[in-house]
């Protein structure tokens, strides 16, 4: 155990803090802030130092100042982020508590070791570079044939430091991308290695939903703004009126996936227009998008963005999905198993993922982007409360066609795919099963006595502005919502009773009552020392079982990345994405899904052991889907073996690509049968790959089982 000076020695202050300064050689470790109390004390008692003599930063390191949210308690979070020579680090942040000018509490993981793991700061190869490779290999990976537009490019320059403590100079990139024609939306993250080019992490960030005139679909009914409800707050000039106020703009796609103008009508009446049984989706869309900013406003004093929303309706044709794309919400008009998606749950779901990004940031991926989910599920049931007083815990209730809803917050279960158990967690999960977690959570904390599901909502709130960061997994998230609750001078004993509830144990302290200072969660935070939810990627995830320890790892199997909004679900009909339907799981989409829908094949057992499994369905020939989940796997040099199984009566073939040194993928072996079982067997190098499932005749549910030499 070393020992250093924390400030200098004219203070004559020396802690033996070993968990700031152990470190293997060559190697990055991440330190859990939350678990170490002390650092407030002395914060407080030596109040000179700068933060980065505190936590005894080298002089190759700093904080860089990202935001500050204060609270109406007084509470300050502000919001840093590491730098080394000025480079930041990818998928971390540290928040300090204050009040009154004291230190309360430090959150988030600071990373030690960088100076003995980054040898160079100088890329091989330039963001101009790295930005049009990834565009390439999106375009690839797609295979669609229609051409393609881009929009919202970034790339920056950042450490990415992987599962296993290894640091690397690399760009992160990622763009909105789609065709001309929709369908294939897509919002990818790539960290690209600076000096050769290797994609060293990749998931997809797509978050998937005074005037007068009609709203509703035919499961709802038909009712009028002006009448039923309030009226919509519109712009007029004369006798035009526009769908626009300083709160939010609504854009009309006219089925289109790009460009789009803010609808005009004329005053004071709209009724354009009637679609796949929904009655006016731009009013809807409009009046919905002012409801959740009003909630955000009215509960929180906070604007849900930092700039006006944007409301994008009649996006493409028959797409039955809604995301966020950085920038914007856009909602489809459904299909055969969804109505148009500007329900209010769906509309808060999306505007929450631009409130999250703009937050915590929690990484769309492994357990950080199951509370991603979660969190935009639990503002669309707390906005349906802000309108009418009432919610039900359904998502997507409104717009589900043939059955109940997408998915369920009181049992998780109940769609066949999610979870609602920390315990039930395995790698490889896509983000909207896992959110069933929090989801589930969320309901036992609303219900309980005294609580309802504002109450409910400020917790979370509190800890997506003030605890939470990039890369907190289950038990930090939890961990994070008791601090909120004390913050908020809340029970903690239904905090802590919620979480049991789902297997989560967390440490309220003393007899659970407001809470005091916040200066110690009290509670162990998981290792805290992997950043497993989002910021290890760099091997293929299969290393883990449960994630909630930080474990899990994976970029190339865990399905969570979010090819499209996720309210697709339903019974995979339409064709929108080639992927939906199923019984809401096939993870390629991120966002509200789940569905009743097919059975993902034929059920029978699983042919390996510890083998990985992914379901989905076919619409139709000539659809196809990507596995694992718009992503890929990382394997060892070895067998790669896959099983598909399909209807009977349908002819569904695989084929397995490898990510080969041109940064392209190639088609390495198939199984082309003519019938709906499958089986390839392949000697493979070690590297990236994925598998896609395409119907040569046919569509319906299906189920895919690989096994291959996982990466250790």
């Amino acid at each position: 155990m070393r020992r250093f000076s924390v400030y200098s020695k004219k203070l004559s202050l020396v802690l033996s803090l070993s968990f700031l300064s152990t470190f293997a050689v060559w190697a990055v470790d991440r330190i859990d802030l939350a678990q170490r109390p002390e650092l407030a004390r002395e914060a407080n008692r030596h109040q000179s130092a700068s933060l980065a003599q505190l936590l005894d930063l080298p002089k190759s390191e700093s904080l860089e100042y990202l935001r500050k949210v204060v609270t109406v308690e007084g509470q300050a979070h502000t919001r840093y982020r590491q730098t080394f020579h000025r480079v930041p680090v990818w998928g971390e942040h540290v928040v300090v508590t204050t009040k009154k000018g004291t230190v309360q509490r430090m959150d988030g993981q600071l990373l030690r070791g960088l100076d003995a793991e980054v040898r160079t700061l100088v890329p091989g190869l330039t963001a101009v570079e790295a930005l049009a490779a990834m565009k390439k290999a999106t375009v690839n990976r797609h295979l669609a044939a229609d051409s393609w537009r881009f929009e919202n490019e970034s790339t920056e320059l950042v450490i990415y430091v992987d599962a296993k403590g290894k640091a690397h100079l690399a760009y992160e990139v990622t763009f909105f991308a789609d065709t001309r024609g929709g369908a294939n939306p897509t919002r990818p993250v790539y960290l690209v290695a600076a000096d050769d080019g290797e994609v060293l992490l990749a998931y997809d960030n797509l978050n998937h939903a005074d005037a007068i005139g009609p709203g509703g679909n035919e499961k709802v009914g038909r009712y009028l703004y002006g009448t039923d409800f309030g009226p919509m707050e519109v712009t007029q000039a004369g006798d035009t009126c526009t769908m626009e106020n300083a709160k939010v703009r609504t854009l009309d796609m006219n089925h289109r996936t790009w460009g789009g103008d803010v609808y005009e009508f004329t005053c004071p009446e709209n009724t354009y227009k009637e679609i796949n049984g929904a009655y006016s989706p731009l009013n809807d869309a409009h009046f919905f998008g002012t409801v959740v900013f009003d909630m955000y406003d009215q509960w929180f004093d906070t604007a849900p963005l930092t700039f006006q929303l944007t409301m994008r309706v009649h996006y493409g044709t028959n797409y039955q999905n809604a995301f966020w794309n950085g920038s914007s919400m856009t909602f489809g008009d459904g299909g055969t198993a969804l109505y148009p998606l500007v329900s209010l749950d769906v509309s808060a779901h999306e505007v929450s993922h631009g409130f999250t990004q703009q937050n915590s940031n929690l990484i769309y991926r492994n357990q950080s982007g199951g509370i991603n989910e979660a969190f935009s599920d639990m503002a669309g049931e707390a906005a349906e409360y802000f309108m009418t007083g009432s919610n039900d815990f359904l998502i997507g209730s409104e717009i589900f066609k043939q059955g109940v809803a997408l998915r369920f917050m009181e049992d998780p279960t109940r769609d066949g795919r999610s979870i609602g158990s920390a315990l039930d967690f395995v790698q490889g999960m896509d983000v909207h099963y896992s959110s069933g977690v929090f989801n589930r959570a969320f309901f036992l904390l609303a219900t309980t006595d005294g609580w309802d599901t504002e109450k409910a909502f400020r917790v979370f709130v509190r800890a997506n502005q003030a605890y939470w960061t990039p890369s907190t997994n289950f038990q930090q998230g939890a961990d994070a919502a008791v601090n909120a609750a004390r913050d908020l001078g809340f029970d903690l004993v239904a905090v802590r009773d919620a979480f049991a509830g789902v297997d989560i144990t967390v440490d309220i302290g003393g007899d659970g009552g407001d809470g005091g200072d916040g200066s110690d969660d009290g509670s162990d935070g998981g290792d805290g020392s992997d950043g497993s939810d989002g910021s290890d990627g760099s091997d293929d995830g299969s290393d883990g079982s449960d994630g909630s320890d930080g474990s899990d790892g994976g970029d190339g199997s865990d399905g969570s990345d979010g090819s499209d909004d996720g309210s697709d679900g339903g019974d995979g009909s339409d064709g929108s994405d080639g992927s939906d339907g199923g019984d809401g799981g096939d993870g390629s989409d991120d966002g509200t899904d789940a569905g009743d829908g097919g059975d993902g094949g034929d059920g029978e057992e699983p042919p390996c052991e510890n083998c990985a499994e992914y379901a989905g369905t076919l619409t139709g020939t000539g659809d196809s889907v990507w596995l694992p989940n718009q992503q890929y796997y990382y394997a060892k040099a070895g067998t790669h073996q896959i099983w598909l199984r399909g209807p009977e009566g349908t002819d569904f073939n695989i084929r397995l690509f490898y990510f080969g040194s041109s940064n392209w993928w190639e088609e390495v072996a198939s199984g082309q049968s003519s019938d709906s079982r499958e089986y390839l067997e392949f000697e493979g190098k070690q590297g990236y790959y994925h598998i896609t499932v395409e119907s040569a005749e046919g569509g319906g549910a299906f189920t895919v089982w690989a096994a291959y030499p996982i990466w250790p």
